[in-house]
């Protein structure tokens, strides 16, 4: 079941796009919610890291099961992928606008009941959105070298809607004022962010949908050919894909190495803003700078990510981003032992960030390309695609890692003696709260090199997989 379609730059990048709005308003989740809902809401680290790890593990468990969904999708005007892309991008972008503008000065109750009610929803419509437009790049392209071509686009726009809700918003909707000299702490400015990624949302994914959409006849044939004179089951035969995908040892581990990965993203990102806060005592412009720098990093990353990859094949490449990591993760305890000379010198961060952002730009690349590869081998096994189902559990693994992380920051922030009352915290507090990012790192990225090493499909094993599909 092969793949005739022509990827032209124009579509490659009209497909990347849609991951901008998505890296938006995911990035203003990670990397603000929490510190809103301590600093702004006044609700208890605790609490709030209960509610928002549930709705993370229920966002993780539903993503397989909405591939599924998508993969025994049959519509001859949407195909598999397309009508879910358009219901969940405007979805999304609804439910993230009304979670930015809840009030302070509603009681704790109602504003806990509130955020239940409309995270669990942007969760849901994150779901119906990412988990087919990621199963969608699994179909336009079965090439082994393009398939990671077609996931450094999208990670380039990912990048680029992480850098607007970080960069845009702590120097223009999160600036320092007269009236609120830390920026952090103006609750219009994250009502304001709120509605423009929103908005964004809803035209990266329209952008994705129109320049993919001319594809979705082409798509439907291959598909409808390969199950040509096949009696499917929904039921049976969700049982027996779950199966093969738990008997794919090469993708567990990469979808183990996915969470490992992100377990350090999501321990970064819940935790980051307190710590540039209240350890650092970094102002809004400082960290959109020093934060910038990072992703604009991961963007220049690309190309030698791309090459050494080719060269040195995509397994050694994450291996060696993973080391960068680590690297990363080192440099950034010395900067917490040196804490009075970087609250001196923030702009001393910057190294540390750049290295982290040479270490991402491979990181976020290389697990959905190998994914592609994995497919392969299901294919040959049992004749089936299941682009959906598999994107669906790397997705898990991934939100999963996050629902862990702010779980246990949650709980951890009330142990580290945050007050979320004063704005200079206590020294202890201050060091703590940098520790327990370090310790994250060091410990996901870790488990990452485990999976990694452990993995071993090579370029020549898959084409010997290519070889044999054809031969059928």
């Amino acid at each position: 079941m092969y793949n005739k379609i022509k990827l032209s730059n124009k579509t490659l990048y009209g497909y990347g796009v849609g991951n901008l709005g998505y890296g938006m308003i995911l990035q203003a989740l990670t990397t603000y919610f929490l510190f809103f809902g301590t600093s702004i809401l006044k609700i208890p680290g605790s609490l709030l890291g209960i509610i928002i790890s549930i709705s993370v593990f229920w966002d993780a468990i539903s993503d397989p099961i909405m591939g599924s969904i998508s993969d025994f999708t049959k519509s001859e005007k949407f195909g598999r992928r397309h009508l879910y892309i358009l219901i969940g991008c405007f979805g999304m972008a609804f439910f993230n606008s009304l979670l930015w503008s809840l009030n302070e000065n509603w009681s704790t109750n109602t504003k806990a009941i509130l955020i239940i009610l409309i995270i669990f929803g942007v969760k849901t419509l994150s779901t119906v959105y990412v988990t087919p437009y990621l199963a969608l790049s699994g179909e336009l392209t079965d090439e082994y070298n393009e398939r990671t071509k077609i996931q450094s686009i999208r990670t380039i726009f990912f990048v680029l809607g992480m850098a607007f809700t970080v960069v845009v918003g702590m120097t223009y909707f999160l600036r320092s004022t007269d009236v609120y000299p830390v920026g952090q702490l103006n609750r219009l400015g994250y009502m304001y962010l709120g509605f423009a990624t929103s908005i964004l949302m809803i035209a990266s994914g329209l952008i994705t949908y129109f320049s993919t959409k001319k594809f979705i006849p082409e798509l439907n044939e291959r598909i409808y050919n390969s199950l040509q004179g096949v009696k499917l089951k929904v039921i049976p035969q969700l049982k027996a894909d779950f199966k093969e995908l738990k008997t794919n040892r090469n993708y567990l581990l990469i979808a183990m190495a996915y969470l490992s990965t992100n377990l350090a993203s999501a321990v970064i990102g819940s935790i980051g803003l307190h710590v540039f806060t209240y350890t650092f005592r970094l102002e809004s412009t400082t960290i959109g700078i020093i934060l910038g720098a990072m992703f604009l990093t991961v963007i220049i990353s690309q190309p030698f990510w791309l090459n050494y990859s080719y060269k040195k094949d995509k397994r050694n490449a994450a291996i060696l981003a993973t080391f960068v990591g680590l690297t990363a993760s080192g440099l950034f305890l010395i900067s917490i032992i040196i804490k009075d000379f970087v609250v001196a010198n923030p702009y001393s961060l910057i190294p540390f960030f750049m290295v982290a952002g040479f270490s991402i730009g491979g990181l976020l690349t290389f697990p959905l390309s190998m994914v592609g590869d994995t497919i392969d081998i299901e294919e040959l096994n049992t004749g089936r695609r299941s682009e959906g189902l598999y994107y669906g559990g790397l997705t898990f693994s991934y939100k999963f890692s996050q629902a862990i992380a702010i779980f246990f920051i949650g709980i951890l922030l009330d142990y580290t003696g945050f007050n979320p009352e004063i704005n200079i915290q206590a020294p202890s507090t201050e060091i703590a709260l940098g520790i327990i990012m370090v310790v994250g790192c060091f410990i996901a990225f870790g488990l990452t090199l485990v999976a990694y090493y452990k993995y071993n499909l090579s370029h020549e094993d898959i084409q010997q997989v290519r070889n044999k599909l054809k031969e059928k």
